[in-house]
């Protein structure tokens, strides 16, 4: 991840601090010239490391809007749950407004389907040939639903324990809208033919 501001700041002060700890009376004439290059030199470096994985970072975030797919990671052993940006937003939520556990992902999946979705967790969780990939609906704070499709995986211990899932999320509402009036409109098709089949009967 990129450096935040208190990181970058520390980072400099340590390269700071050798600078001043060997420009110390008795040194030779030119090291403190040499240090306090060195110390610039460095502290490009780290700013400019800092950027790039700003830019990384900021490309993964477009391109996980986009296709309408997020990451999660949820650390079992303490119960947090980190989410990515695109997954708020699948779920209607601002970035970071979520109360980031386990129990609180539950209650944000419809009802109907809550327990169908924890008994494949558990599954995950219990049986190591087992892939955890479902669909299911999500309701939104107004009220409205979105169906998303997820996978994940489970991280062991040495002792086969499980200790993090990690997986994705991904938006598929239009296509199960998509899906749904085709089933209609076949479904319609069916019931017309049956009844013109009638009708010449």
């Amino acid at each position: 991840k990129p450096f935040d501001e208190e990181e970058l700041l520390l980072r400099s002060r340590n390269v700071l601090n050798k600078t001043i700890k060997l420009c110390s009376p008795g040194k030779e004439p030119n090291l403190e010239r040499d240090l306090l290059s060195e110390y610039r030199i460095e502290l490009k470096s780290i700013r400019e490391q800092n950027v790039r994985l700003l830019e990384k970072q900021d490309s993964f975030i477009k391109a996980q809007k986009i296709s309408k797919i997020g990451s999660w990671d949820w650390d079992i052993i303490n119960d947090t749950l980190s989410w990515s940006d695109e997954i708020y937003r699948v779920f209607g939520l601002n970035p970071q407004e979520f109360g980031a556990t386990y129990d609180a992902f539950i209650a944000a999946i419809h009802p109907d389907d809550r327990e169908r979705v924890h008994g494949s967790v558990n599954k995950a969780l219990e049986d190591q040939s087992y892939t955890y990939q479902i669909k299911h609906r999500v309701v939104l704070p107004d009220g409205s639903e979105r169906f998303v499709h997820e996978r994940g995986e489970v991280l062991r211990d040495t002792n086969e324990q499980p200790l993090r899932m990690i997986g994705t999320v991904m938006d598929v509402t239009d296509r199960q809208i998509e899906e749904e009036r085709e089933i209609r409109a076949i479904s319609s098709r069916i019931a017309i033919s049956a009844l013109l089949e009638t009708g010449l009967e």
